[in-house]
């Protein structure tokens, strides 16, 4: 459900549990958590939820810790990694990366502000502002420090109010409505058993849809796209309890790192691994790195592969099932659930798992005890090449601690480029490197920052 580019999110709370099919399990009305758009949700897990309870706990202090509870982030747009969070059916904040400082920064919401006051058992202050009418928005001066951190709750006039600090007054951002929060226990479990029937039911759509399809192309060979990600994991025990036998292939680019190679290995010989041929150092050489904007990487490192393999193995076609997501990004919500593929064109592609959320992906593995990419435990929410220039500065952070010696050279090469290029090391840092042409909100930061972003080489011819 979209409404002016917001999704709605459901959360109930009589089981403080999150609502992913039309009801949860005890049958209770749910409550509507205004989201962004997608509301591609998804469960933060162990690495990631002890980041956050880190970051909560440093900004609140140690009685708001979090890390107990069910966490949810949901991405939304900023300069680099952005997540709404989302605790006891609340929003409670905005975490993003900031790529300036690389440091991790929170926000929090109105009524997250009210949650975690309430759960520290802050008194709120009582002020009497000379204030009336339509408050959101109105600004005042204090003479005395009224608020411990940036943000705050204050009351006044009997209205409760969420109040940011600036340099010399308060901003009014909200009135924050006097609701209490679920205080209740919550688990993985009992959001599971609570939502078994919504997994279920998908998983069966999935396996109807999968069976349509080859029963559509029934002289076609079935074969698997795995790419050591959670969404093709899924779609692998779909096909695997549709099927008796069903060939499997992933595509090692040279750029994975160690555990998604590891945990490809650990499927054994059902899993034919593709290697690429392609320079990839030459062709950067040539080439640039690969953008958001020309991924040039692609063609040479996976789908010349899948060709080649393709063209050997099935050379009358076949039919590929896929774990592409129409949440994932605005180009795949254009997807359909059958696809011909324009660069292997005897390659018929098919996505049961099209119109699933990401929440309903980790739990459907959840519920089957699935063995998953160990990344997910680090804090990757994708796992892929290192060096995808679809990867955020904050996942870059990742990488350097995973794999210090693998992001050192990754990013001793860009360096070469930028010097090449007349490009500061700042550049690369910002991640400015990920476009061959800057979104206006990156070239405004590179502006502001005085930071050059047009080559040398270009400015020569």
């Amino acid at each position: 459900m979209v409404i002016n580019k917001s999704s709605i999110f459901k959360w109930c709370n009589e089981c403080n549990v999150p609502v992913l099919g039309k009801k949860c399990g005890c049958g209770s009305s749910e409550i509507l958590i205004k989201i962004s758009y997608p509301g591609d949700v998804r469960i933060v897990f162990e690495a990631e939820s002890k980041n956050i309870d880190d970051i909560i706990s440093k900004y609140y202090g140690s009685e708001a810790r979090v890390k107990s509870k069910i966490i949810l982030a949901n991405k939304r747009g900023g300069y680099d990694k952005t997540n709404e969070l989302i605790i006891d059916g609340i929003m409670v904040g905005v975490l993003s990366f900031d790529i300036v400082s690389r440091q991790h920064k929170f926000v929090p919401t109105a009524r997250g502000e009210f949650y975690f006051t309430k759960r520290m058992k802050e008194r709120v202050k009582e002020i009497p502002l000379p204030l009336s009418g339509f408050l959101k928005g109105k600004v005042f001066k204090w003479d005395k420090n009224i608020l411990k951190r940036d943000y705050g709750i204050v009351k006044s006039a009997g209205k409760l109010l969420f109040i940011r600090k600036r340099e010399s007054d308060y901003k009014i951002i909200d009135v924050v409505l006097n609701k209490e929060y679920c205080s209740k226990e919550n688990s993985i479990k009992k959001m599971l058993d609570m939502n078994m029937n919504h997994l279920k039911k998908i998983e069966s759509e999935a396996k109807i849809m999968l069976r349509s399809h080859i029963q559509k192309y029934p002289e076609m060979p079935v074969n698997v796209a795995f790419s050591g990600g959670k969404d093709s994991l899924v779609v692998l025990d779909i096909a695997e309890s549709v099927l008796k036998n069903v060939d499997v292939y992933f595509v090692d680019t040279g750029f994975e790192l160690a555990q998604t190679t590891e945990f490809v290995k650990s499927f054994g010989s059902k899993v034919d691994i593709l290697k690429t041929s392609s320079d990839f150092l030459a062709d950067f050489s040539k080439l640039g790195p690969p953008t958001k904007d020309n991924r040039w990487c692609s063609k040479r490192l996976k789908l010349d592969p899948i060709f080649n393999h393709i063209k050997k193995k099935y050379p009358e076609g076949c039919l590929t099932v896929g774990g592409k997501r129409a949440l994932e990004s605005f180009s795949r919500a254009k997807s359909m659930p059958e696809e011909k593929n324009p660069f292997v064109p005897c390659q018929i592609s098919v996505y049961p798992i099209l119109k699933w959320k990401a929440i309903d992906v980790f739990s459907y593995i959840l519920m089957k005890k699935l063995k998953y990419n160990p990344l997910y435990d680090l804090g990757f929410d994708r796992v892929g090449c290192y060096m995808c220039p679809a990867q955020l500065e904050g996942d870059s952070l990742l990488v350097s601690k995973v794999s210090p010696e693998l992001f050192k050279e990754w990013r001793n090469l860009l360096y070469k480029w930028a010097e090449k290029n007349n490009f500061s090391k700042k550049y690369i840092n910002l991640g400015l490197w990920r476009w061959k042409e800057l979104p206006k909100k990156m070239k405004e930061l590179a502006t502001d920052m005085n930071i050059n972003t047009v080559s040398s080489l270009k400015k020569k011819k």
